[in-house]
């Protein structure tokens, strides 16, 4: 018996668990920050919605307005109002272990999802069809998502292995390009994305799962190069998890948690990458 169980704790010590969103035994508890940040961040709102409903991978609809998360402890897509958090419409997810989501910008939109638990990338229609379309490239490590406008999703990889990163996967082929990040100033394993379609180059954000810290790359077809690192004020922090930009108001929607709860806050933030008189080019790339 004291052999089983002596293998047992080798076991989940070498293979690792995970809980409830998609953080494996390898990622230690809440971090602060001692980094100076160079963007400014300002929480303009926040919310919370029912104390059931979990909020791991965000994406946006411009078009109807609304906020898309990823609720895994249920298995639904849940679509939300901003600032009050009130349900528009939900999608039940065949899949398990899901986090990111995100939509093609073909309208009606149609949503894919990862999974930490199959490695695949999945499909809705945005009508009745779900599929699995392909395997995931990141694998299991894959968090958050973002769709850019020349039909690659974009999506953050926890893991080291092969290394802390992103991919960019055609959405119509399954091929990809890996972004390593290892090296940088990133201090926790990725969890939310967004992709921001600047010109002449878009932005990417990415959050950790345990630090508050926010970093900003800048993607010019080839490289991604680190522009700055914000550090939103909230209290009580306990973790980031989704992220994504609302080209309609400019700003970020990001779900973090708290030690006693969860929220979305809007963020607006300012960089010198960013003035707010390119809010009307980016709007017309959608």
């Amino acid at each position: 018996m004291l052999k089983l169980l002596m293998v047992l704790c080798m076991t989940v010590a070498v293979f690792g668990w995970m809980d409830e969103d998609g953080g494996d035994n390898l990622i230690v508890g809440s971090q602060g920050s001692t980094r100076t940040d160079t963007i400014p961040l300002n929480i303009i709102d926040q919310f919370q919605l029912d104390p059931s409903i979990q909020m791991l991978g965000l994406d946006y609809d411009d078009h109807d307005d609304l906020l898309g998360l990823m609720d895994n402890d249920s298995s639904y897509i849940r679509a939300v109002e901003t600032g009050t958090g009130t349900e528009s419409w939900s999608e039940a997810v065949p899949y398990s272990e899901t986090f990111g989501t995100c939509h093609d910008l073909t309208y009606p939109y149609g949503w894919w999802v990862n999974s930490w638990a199959t490695g695949n990338l999945y499909y809705w229609d945005g009508v009745d069809s779900w599929g699995a379309v392909y395997a995931n490239p990141a694998g299991d490590d894959g968090r958050g998502m973002d769709f850019d406008e020349s039909g690659y999703i974009w999506q953050a990889a926890t893991n080291s292995t092969p290394s802390v990163g992103l991919y960019r996967i055609n959405a119509a082929t399954g091929t990809s390009e890996y972004f390593d990040l290892l090296g940088g100033p990133i201090v926790s394993r990725l969890s939310g994305l967004t992709y921001i379609p600047y010109a002449p180059h878009p932005m990417l954000v990415v959050t950790c799962y345990t630090s508050p810290d926010w970093y900003f790359y800048e993607y010019d077809g080839t490289d991604l190069s680190l522009i700055g690192t914000a550090i939103p004020q909230v209290s009580d922090f306990d973790g980031s998890r989704g992220l994504t930009f609302s080209s309609d108001t400019g700003t970020i929607f990001w779900s973090y948690k708290t030690t006693t709860s969860r929220w979305i806050a809007e963020v607006e933030f300012n960089s010198g990458a960013l003035q707010q008189s390119t809010w009307g080019n980016i709007k017309t790339q959608f």
